[in-house]
């Protein structure tokens, strides 16, 4: 079990490798301390998957030491990322954007900023609502959604056709229009657009603020435990949950896999 855990870590930092950030925003090549056993050649523990002819192919610790290395290009961080952000801040009244479908607007319910809300949001092809902001500077931003549902109902914030953020309005104090924050949400500087993705429907949405927001802290990092759910988990178990805890924050596995002969 061991050598098999060994292995695929091997594999996994032949293929793609393992990074690291440095200080210039370039990606630094590591190679964890993962040691394995020769003694067990061509043990149990060997992986042996079929060869194209249906024979075994048996692949042990000496096979994996004679594979030949691969040039792993990596590229650059370019974006500067700074733990100070420049101001800004912006409202934009969801009555203020472009209603496509069935979706209008409304004043029943109150509590709304601006002149109204949007409503219609029943799940219908083709509602669509887009908001459509400059923005300013590439850094993080704090994005608050203020909407509202008579049950529980979850949709979605997009940005630029994309999922951002689970508006989660629970049915109770969500009958009046509730604040739902993202923190820390990256955006590029240029045009941006916001959209809301119906998943459930059926509730309103009254506006979407975005303000500078900041970097999130390394101490989130801090004091992860490597304690594992079951107590009576093998040394290999262990052994690899405090490895992954002692990368955590500061370095990127990442492994590519495909079903045999595909």
């Amino acid at each position: 079990m061991k050598n098999t855990i060994a292995l695929l870590l091997i594999f996994v930092l032949i293929l793609t490798g393992c990074t690291k950030k440095t200080g210039n925003g370039s990606n630094e090549i590591i190679t964890p301390d993962i040691s394995t056993d020769n003694s067990n050649a061509g043990s149990q523990d060997n992986i042996s998957p079929d060869s194209d002819d249906g024979s075994a192919l048996n692949i042990d610790d000496n096979t994996v030491a004679s594979l030949p290395s691969r040039e792993i290009i990596y590229s650059e961080q370019t974006a500067d990322i700074s733990n100070e952000s420049k101001p800004f801040s912006i409202k934009l009244e969801a009555e203020d954007g472009v209603l496509e479908g069935k979706l209008e607007t409304a004043s029943a319910r109150a509590g709304y900023s601006g002149t109204g809300y949007v409503t219609n949001f029943n799940q219908v092809q083709g509602n669509r609502l887009s908001l459509t902001v400059e923005i300013p500077y590439s850094q993080f931003y704090n994005i608050t959604v203020s909407a509202a549902a008579d049950q529980e109902k979850i949709n979605y914030l997009s940005l630029n056709d994309a999922n951002i953020f689970e508006i989660h309005c629970d049915g109770s104090q969500s009958k009046n229009f509730t604040d739902y924050t993202a923190y820390s949400v990256y955006i590029e500087a240029g045009t941006a657009v916001f959209g809301v993705n119906e998943s459930w429907g059926w509730f309103d949405l009254d506006s979407i603020s975005i303000e500078a927001g900041s970097v999130i802290g390394s101490d989130v990092y801090d004091g992860i435990s490597s304690k594992l759910a079951n107590p009576n988990a093998n040394d290999d178990a262990f052994e690899l949950m405090e490895y992954l805890v002692s990368i955590y924050g500061n370095y990127t596995l990442a492994g590519q896999y495909c079903t045999h002969n595909s």
